[in-house]
């Protein structure tokens, strides 16, 4: 069965000091201010970002201005598709829908998912040899990979569908360990090629602390 199992480097500083704030405001207060701001400064980010390495953006400036003019009411957005509609106005469930489903992936991606490093700042381990190694050798990785305490919550998710979670900063030392080992062990060259390139991600972590590892499942 094919399944998905994304690790991801992440910042966590931008996430919470900035990412999370904006949402927490329109959630508490129905603010867009701070989300259109953000998406403002993605804007100006945008052409930057698309020159580096790293996953797909997912967006683009029309994208972005899209977002802004539904969030400020100049465009009309539907998640039925009923653009029929003789108000023309958004409702609140369609706009908090588009919000947490749509913008957040846009957000998260831009600001906390690093790009120009070298070397891919994501893995998927979830099709992969090294899930199972991991799973019957390395306790603390695959008690995060289980949802095992301890992990931290996020409460804006960058895919509403799947389970997201972020590893401890703390923790990510016992995560490099394990990798040691199993590097001195291993024979397989995707194993090997993946576990090298998860060690890098710990790495980076390592000498930024802003930074975790971020897991997608489904």
């Amino acid at each position: 069965m094919s399944y998905s199992e994304n690790l991801y480097l992440f910042n966590q500083q931008r996430y919470f000091d900035q990412v999370v704030p904006a949402f927490e405001r329109f959630k508490q207060a129905k603010d867009v201010s701070r989300l259109v701001n953000l998406l403002e400064e993605a804007q100006r980010l945008l052409p930057a970002l698309e020159t580096q390495d790293g996953i797909p953006l997912y967006t683009s400036q029309s994208s972005i201005l899209s977002d802004i003019d539904i969030l400020t009411g100049k465009e009309f957005y539907s998640r039925a598709g009923n653009y029929q509609s003789k108000s023309k106005k958004t409702s609140a469930e369609d706009l908090h829908a588009y919000i947490y489903d749509s913008i957040a992936c846009e957000l998260i991606t831009i600001f906390c998912i690093p790009r120009g490093l070298g070397f891919e700042p994501n893995l998927d381990v979830g099709n992969s040899p090294l899930y199972h190694l991991l799973m019957q050798t390395s306790p603390a990785i695959s008690a995060f990979l289980e949802f095992r305490e301890p992990f931290q919550k996020m409460p804006v998710k960058i895919a509403p569908e799947k389970a997201n979670i972020l590893a401890r900063w703390e923790d990510l030392p016992k995560w490099k360990a394990e990798i040691e080992i199993l590097k001195k062990v291993v024979s397989d060259e995707q194993i090997e090629s993946e576990l090298a390139q998860l060690f890098r991600m710990l790495e980076h972590c390592q000498v930024n602390p802003d930074y975790t590892i971020f897991g997608s499942f489904e």
